[in-house]
């Protein structure tokens, strides 16, 4: 009788201490578990010489202090951190078709460079140079090639972005600028692609087409404002 009852006291006893062993381990995994650390985000910003940044003040071609990549990184950088990179990718006197075919003078041919690139974001600021008639390419050219860019980059699994380009005062070219920026837009909503918006702002061009590091810095902050709740959402 007290063989059985002190039997039946470490059975009990074994138990309880099992019991609360397995309830007690739970919590302190979860505890210790590390937090995710927040994805890195990069985005590929090309285009022309807007893009890269030239300095309409300062000629011939010197890149402002600040350009709309430069500027849309420090936007974004201050809302996620360092996570978040914007590289530069402009090069100055190109169009669309020099980045379809790979004959900007550093890139390879749009299909390739896709292929190659570690971004998840790609921004596309070409119209500048398209619109300029010297260049003889047609509003219907024109809008084949952003298409064409547009399906080799969602072909690749990148996540892209057409910005317009900034008001320029060149009196040989601002009448014919208006329908290339209506096709962009036209290009941008039939595809479902996110527009920067920058045609309609005012822009400082001491040259009539390029701007100055303040206007660049307005436009980079417009290109981080479309952007943010997708960089937010790649973050996670």
């Amino acid at each position: 009788s007290f063989l059985k009852g002190m039997l039946a006291g470490l059975v009990g006893a074994f138990l309880l201490s099992g019991c609360g062993g397995g309830g007690d381990a739970a919590p302190q995994q979860a505890a210790s578990a590390p937090a995710a650390a927040p994805k890195t985000v990069k985005i590929e910003a090309y285009g022309d010489s807007t893009m890269w940044g030239q300095d309409g003040a300062q000629p011939p071609v010197i890149q402002a202090s600040v350009t709309q990549p430069s500027s849309a990184q420090a936007a974004l950088q201050a809302g996620y951190g360092q996570t978040v990179t914007v590289v530069n990718e402009g090069v100055p006197g190109t169009n669309a078709a020099n980045l379809i075919n790979g004959t900007d003078g550093k890139h390879l041919p749009w299909q390739q460079l896709m292929a190659n690139s570690t971004a998840q974001i790609v921004a596309i600021n070409f119209c500048i140079n398209d619109a300029y008639l010297a260049n003889n390419e047609s509003p219907e050219q024109y809008r084949a090639l952003l298409v064409q860019i547009i399906d080799i980059a969602l072909g690749a699994g990148k996540t892209i972005f057409l910005v317009e380009p900034n008001m320029i005062n060149d009196p040989v070219n601002r009448p014919n600028m208006a329908a290339y920026v209506t096709v962009m837009r036209d290009v941008a909503a039939a595809t479902n692609t996110p527009l920067v918006p920058n045609y309609a702002y005012p822009a400082v061009t001491p040259d009539n087409i390029h701007p100055t590091a303040a206007t660049y810095a307005a436009m980079g902050e417009r290109m981080a404002a479309v952007m943010w709740s997708t960089v937010a959402a790649m973050r996670q």
